[in-house]
């Protein structure tokens, strides 16, 4: 019992750390370096998170005319009673 709690302290540790490795590393140039471990590691653990990507100009634009005819909805009874508490009552 007492290597199952060690093995998840271990791998808790890993994950610390990793994680931390990965928000505080950085480069000068603020670009990802292919022969650094961390990048390379971060890379790998976010490329299955990114989207793909396509072109802007990819989007078809659509055009929907808006409808210039507005009916009016008229509610012709209103309930009587305006108690907050109870369920309105129609006649």
């Amino acid at each position: 019992m007492k290597t199952a709690g060690s093995v998840k302290k271990f791998f808790s540790g890993i994950l610390l750390v990793a994680t931390l490795l990965g928000a505080f590393h950085h480069h000068h140039d603020l670009k990802t370096h292919h022969n650094c471990p961390i990048c390379t590691f971060q890379s790998n653990i976010s490329s299955g998170d990114l989207p793909e990507t396509f072109d802007v100009a990819q989007i078809e634009n659509l055009f929907v005319p808006i409808t210039s005819s507005f009916e009016t909805l008229k509610l012709s009874s209103k309930p009587t009673r305006l108690s907050a508490r109870s369920p309105p009552l129609f006649f």
